[in-house]
């Protein structure tokens, strides 16, 4: 048997479950190989490790092998630790479940797990392994804001379960194995549904300091449906104790779960505040004494009002004629000077108005809603993308030419050795001989051979020393 072939199962084992036949189960549509879309190596160690094969004699039905992963599946890794790289336990029981082939009923039962957070890994992990791409998002979408806190590792690494499903869809690494491919369109929808909790969990938080007792806001009931709600206090965790004022239900919600308008909840506050103003008993009934004084004195004053009143009205009309006169005087002497003025710049009131329209259309304006925040940082996303992609002479995902090519194609009118050298980080042209002089090396000089050695002359002390020996011993480099 090949290396890279999976042990062959039986059919009488692998499906040895004791359900109904398959054309009466509503199966799940999948798409797999011969190894269920895994490595074929990985595959191999899977269907031959001893794990698997008590699996397949002990546990034959769905119910045992989710009962296997609820007692001990640990982490969601494809290894054990340690250096015998065994298959891993949730692994083992996800092979298990591609020769069983589920059904809708199983899968909901996998994936609405309450007892272990595990059970609920292994069935998305099937999805992701061999079924449909198309319908991912309609199985993950609705569990992407899952913030149930666990370790799919074996580091012990906490991750919101919603984080680890949209990272299962966008990578094929999975912890050192590699997994399908995730079509182009289907990874675009979980871009968008992944910045779109990311952006409100971040307007959640720049609403939290807005968030006090007795603020009106909107909330996520457990049923997924948003009220209307109270706030009643602010917990020690963060969280919030509203009262859904539709149904008088009170419960503990996450700032994520919290929905609050800023410039609806400060025009109400004003609305409320001017309601308060006008309804405090103390105030009307001041206003009302008010009235009544003046409307007393007012009475008083009239008789005797009347008569000077009419001295001052004439003293007035002659007045106000003489200023009328002197106003229009100075009115017309203006207008003129501003028409003159107009006609010799025509253009200087167009220029005002141009530039009080642009001031208008570079005011801020109404903050952008989710939809249109979620296109801006899609665009800014492809546009890094493309950047990425584009080489250094400005051509979209160009081929990197070679040195030999690039010799080659000078001479039919493509690159030059001026756009090869700067591709290669080479100098434009060779350079002249008067630099090429000044930048030859120095040459080293020469050492002189060595001066023969020089003998020194002995003193008499060592010649007398030297007749001794020669006397006693002899001359050696005579004798033959």
């Amino acid at each position: 048997m090949g290396a890279g072939a999976p042990l062959l199962v039986p059919n009488a084992l692998a499906h040895k479950a004791g359900s109904a036949p398959e054309a009466e189960r509503k199966l799940i549509p999948t798409s797999v190989n011969a190894t269920y879309n895994l490595n074929g190596i990985y595959a191999n160690t899977i269907t031959s490790s001893e794990y698997f094969q008590q699996l397949l004699t002990e546990y034959p039905t769905f119910e045992d092998i989710v009962d296997v992963i609820y007692s001990e599946a640990t982490h969601l890794e494809p290894f054990e630790p340690g250096k015998a790289r065994l298959p891993s336990v949730a692994f083992c029981c996800l092979y298990r479940f591609f020769l069983l082939k589920l059904d809708h009923k199983q899968m909901g039962t996998l994936l609405n797990h309450k007892d272990s957070i595990y059970i609920r890994g292994v069935g998305f992990l099937y999805l992701r392994c061999i079924g449909e791409s198309k319908d991912l998002l309609n199985w993950i979408g609705p569990h992407l804001q899952d913030k149930t806190e666990f370790s799919p590792s074996i580091d012990k690494k906490q991750i919101r379960f919603g984080e680890y499903l949209l990272n299962l869809v966008l990578e094929h690494n999975y912890f050192g194995t590699m997994l399908r491919r995730t079509p182009v369109p289907v990874v675009r929808g979980f871009e968008r549904s992944g910045m779109e909790i990311q952006i409100r969990r971040e307007r959640a938080q720049k609403n939290r300091k807005y968030l006090k007792r007795k603020t009106v806001c909107r909330a996520r009931w457990s049923d997924g449906v948003v009220y209307d709600c109270q706030i009643d206090d602010i917990l020690d965790n963060g969280n919030f104790f509203v009262t859904f004022t539709e149904y008088g239900n009170q419960d503990e919600v996450d700032i994520e779960d919290i929905e609050f308008d800023r410039k609806k909840a400060a025009a109400a506050a004003a609305v409320e505040e001017k309601e308060s103003q006008e309804a405090s008993p103390s105030r009307s009934r001041s206003r009302d004494k008010d009235r009544d004084r003046d409307r007393d004195r007012d009475r008083r004053d009239r008789g005797r009002d009347k008569d000077r009143s009419r001295d001052r009205d004439r003293d007035r009309r002659d007045r106000d004629r003489g200023r009328d006169r002197d106003r229009d005087r100075d009115r017309r002497s203006k207008d003129k000077d501003r028409r003159d003025k107009r006609s010799q710049s025509p253009a200087r009131g167009r220029r005002s108005n141009s530039a009080s329209q642009s001031k208008r259309e570079r005011s801020p304006s109404v903050e952008l809603d989710i939809e249109a925040e979620i296109e801006k940082r899609l665009a800014r996303k492809r546009e890094q993308e493309r950047s990425r992609a584009t080489s250094s002479d400005g051509v979209y995902c160009s081929q990197i030419m070679s040195y030999k090519k690039s010799l080659s194609q000078q001479f039919k009118g493509g690159a030059t050795f001026e756009t090869t050298n700067k591709k290669l980080d080479l100098p434009d042209r060779s350079p002249p001989r008067e630099e090429r002089r000044r930048s030859r090396p120095v040459r080293r000089e020469r050492s002189r051979s060595p001066s023969p050695v020089r003998t020194q002359r002995l003193t008499k002390e060592q010649m007398e020393q030297r007749k001794s020996l020669l006397a006693r011993y002899g001359d050696a480099s005579r004798q033959k």
